[in-house]
């Protein structure tokens, strides 16, 4: 999933999901902007505070889980 261009001058993609992102990859330390959403994967709440710390921007950041004390911010 997005892989395909909405025309042939700049760096635009149709709405799209990226799997397997990894925190020092580009597409993560710049922020793209757009229908676009990267997925990383973490293994506690500590690592997630961590990480979405470690950003330069913050601009933009979602947490999908089945942890319900993540999602209503528990801890």
């Amino acid at each position: 999933c997005g892989d395909e261009r909405v025309d042939n001058t700049g760096y635009f993609i149709k709405a799209a999901i990226f799997s397997d992102v990894k925190d020092d990859m580009q597409i993560t330390r710049e922020e793209i902007f757009g229908t676009v959403i990267s997925v990383l994967k973490y293994d506690s709440y500590e690592e997630v505070i961590k990480r979405a710390n470690d950003m330069t921007f913050g601009l933009g950041a979602g947490v999908i889980t089945r942890d319900s004390k993540v999602e209503r911010n528990d801890y």
